[in-house]
């Protein structure tokens, strides 16, 4: 095989393991798609890495949180190959999200510090457009909550115009939060809805709001994972004159029975005295038999 062949197929084996690489990224959940990328950046697999990680960017339901983890940890992954060039474009996509960001995950490394800062930098002293008023979030009056019914909540965004918004929840300290859409009602007035969980005992739902611009940048937010909103939320009510709801225990089931106990008492009192004699009772005679 001449050389200009082997290097076709060892090119066109390559660009086959990475389509088959992006593809399998994209049939997990963000989430593994997260777990993983980490797994392979710990693992120093870092080609392997950033094919991982850019799914998660790209990926619709992705949270910001996602995608701004995974673009930190896609540039220390090109600082790592050599690949400062594409190190400062991840870092300049990371900052367009989110501005103030700090390193999470540079474990102390100068190189990365400093990759960073002079993004950082180079943003601050741009030409950069007149910054829009800042976004005012804020809860209106929630319902009553109640468990196994749908939840209606509704924040205002005064002053700013975010282009999308997102709630996410917790249901009685289950794992993580499930994220939701919320949509734009009337004006500044945004909704969510979710379906609440049936629970028999009352339990506490969390929540919070984060509000997206154009580019998928957070503009703002009502609380965090770490401090959340707090809802109670009622439980199923138990069927009166009941212990759980039984068919047993209705009072209307005994009480028919008790009726028709005490009719057949009556019945059989008038059918089963064998010692009662012939009666004259009017207008005729009644005998009753043994």
């Amino acid at each position: 095989m001449s050389s200009s062949i082997r290097s076709f197929v060892l090119v066109a084996l390559g660009a086959l393991a990475l389509l088959l690489a992006t593809t399998s990224a994209h049939a997990e959940s963000p989430q593994q798609q997260v777990e993983k990328g980490l797994s392979e950046f710990q693992n120093l697999d870092f080609a392997r890495a950033i094919v991982t990680l850019e799914a998660v960017v790209s990926a619709s339901e992705a949270t910001p949180s996602q995608r701004i983890l995974a673009l930190e940890l896609i540039a220390i992954s090109h600082l790592s190959l050599g690949r400062s060039k594409k190190a400062e474009a991840a870092f300049e996509r990371l900052l367009k999200m989110r501005p103030d960001y700090e390193l999470r995950n540079h474990e102390g490394s100068p190189k990365v510090t400093a990759a960073f800062e002079t993004v950082r930098r180079r943003r601050s002293t741009g030409t950069r457009p007149k910054a829009a008023k800042a976004l005012v979030l804020s809860w209106q009056d929630l319902p009553e909550a109640k468990a196994g019914k749908r939840l209606t909540i509704s924040v205002h965004a005064a002053s700013g115009s975010p282009t999308s918004m997102r709630l996410f929840w917790n249901a009685g300290g289950e794992s993580g939060f499930v994220a939701a859409e919320m949509r734009r009602h009337k004006g500044p007035l945004w909704r969510g809805r979710i379906r609440l969980p049936t629970n028999q005992d009352d339990y506490s739902l969390t929540f919070y709001v984060e509000a997206q611009g154009p580019a998928g940048e957070i503009i703002g937010r009502l609380g965090d994972a770490n401090s959340p909103e707090r809802h109670l939320v009622a439980g199923r009510e138990m069927r009166a004159g009941t212990q759980d709801g039984a068919w047993y225990g209705s009072w209307k089931l005994w009480a028919g029975i008790g009726a028709a106990t005490l009719l057949g008492g009556s019945v059989a009192i008038l059918t089963s005295g064998s010692d009662l004699r012939e009666g004259n009772l009017p207008p005729g005679r009644i005998t009753l038999s043994p």
